[in-house]
């Protein structure tokens, strides 16, 4: 080989082991640079792993979750709620964390969680709260320093427990559920809540000389709470114009009306409207506040009639599949079984309010309960079963 064409060879060699080379380091380069990608995007991952989780465990569950701590019950609670506004109307499941308790919720943990929910949202020295007519009962603090979300939280949850069919113990008048119901309370209504005040009161109309000069009554109302005591005058000027013979009936209209209503309006609307984010339409408006207290608390009155509970099963195991069928459509508003079975399906028998055996047996259909008088004999149950089951179309008061 000649000198020129060796030079050539090695020339060409080496232009072709630069050109290798540079191919491979580009190669090199693209790799690192992929794997660089991959490392960041495998630690941003595993970074946000818990919020992607979390972000995905809602829309992702059936269930409206509540996991809370024994210890902060009711921190837990009502943050957990403010996140979860969208999922009211999932059935609740409570779960209790960092305290090692494995319980799954089948209602036994949620009838818990409730019961002790409301025992600390409505102990006096909470706030929200007060005890009257001797300590029998509790009434809405108007002086609460509590912020009225914890009262829109209140409503919340006693809208859950009516949702998921827990009774909890609500130890709150009738006046409580008729404003619930948008209703007003009335004069009965005080003379149960504040007997002692209700009895002033009457003796300030009754007073048969000079009211202005023998009690002199300021037109206002005196109220105390944590040591600290209040007068709001219920007209211009109120806490330095007396009460007289001419204006004491209105007076006491008036004093009854801010105790009731006036006093409490913040927290009261705050806690309906709460309570209708989860309940609400025109089958709780049909309710009478007694009954939608039944609901929510569960009946005083104990069907304890043996007979009756008898003579109901005997009437209902006599009937044919269509008649069964018919049944099932008329307490629960659907002829067909759940696809648990009969037994997933959660059914109440609950008095009636009345004793008249003249009226047919009532449903609510978005509870599954029967309520059902106390009829005499077997052969008026049978017969007022069955004229309200081959009725059972419509909804309204009876």
């Amino acid at each position: 080989m000649s000198m020129v064409a060796a030079f050539l060879y090695s020339y060409h060699i080496r232009k072709v082991s630069g050109a290798a080379m540079s191919l491979n380091y580009e190669v090199a380069f693209l790799n690192r640079a992929i794997w660089m990608e991959v490392t960041n995007l495998y630690s941003t991952i595993e970074q946000q792993a818990p919020k992607v989780t979390d972000e995905l465990s809602g829309p992702c569950t059936p269930y409206l979750i509540l996991s809370v701590r024994r210890e902060h019950l009711v921190q837990d609670t009502l943050n957990t709620l403010s996140s979860t506004y969208k999922d009211y109307h999932r059935p609740l499941k409570v779960k209790y964390v960092e305290s090692g308790e494995q319980g799954i919720d089948l209602g036994g943990v949620q009838k818990e969680f409730f019961r002790n929910i409301f025992a600390e949202l409505m102990a006096p020295a909470n706030g929200m709260f007060r005890p009257i007519a001797n300590e029998t009962c509790y009434w809405i603090n108007g002086l609460s320093p509590e912020p009225l979300r914890s009262f829109y939280y209140f409503g919340v949850l006693v809208g859950l427990a009516l949702y998921n069919s827990v009774n909890v113990q609500l130890t709150l008048p009738v006046a409580f559920f008729k404003q619930l119901l948008s209703q007003k309370a009335d004069f009965t209504d005080f003379q149960q809540m504040f007997p002692e005040v209700a009895h002033s009161l009457n003796q300030l109309l009754e007073h048969d000389s000079d009211v202005e000069e023998d009690i002199a009554c300021s037109y206002s109302v005196s109220d105390s709470y944590a040591g600290i005591s209040v007068e709001t005058p219920l007209i211009e000027n109120g806490e330095i114009v007396l009460v007289t013979n001419e204006t004491r009936k209105q007076y006491v209209h008036d004093y009854m009306e801010y105790i009731l209503h006036g006093s409490i309006r913040c927290q009261m609307d705050a806690i309906r409207t709460g309570f209708s984010s989860v309940v609400s339409g025109r089958i709780v408006s049909l309710c009478t506040p007694e009954e939608l207290q039944s609901l929510i608390c569960g009946s005083q009155h104990l069907l304890d009639d043996d007979d009756i509970i008898q003579s109901f099963w005997e009437y209902l195991s006599s009937l044919d599949d269509l008649s069964k069928s018919n049944f099932l459509l008329f307490v629960t508003g659907s002829s067909r079984v759940p696809l648990g079975g009969l037994g997933s399906l959660s059914f109440t028998i609950q008095k009636a309010e009345h004793d008249d055996p003249r009226r047919l047996p009532t449903a609510m259909t978005c509870f599954n309960r029967l309520v059902l008088p106390k009829y005499p004999n077997a052969h008026t149950l049978q017969e007022r079963m069955r004229t309200a089951i081959e009725n059972a179309e419509g909804f309204g008061l009876v």
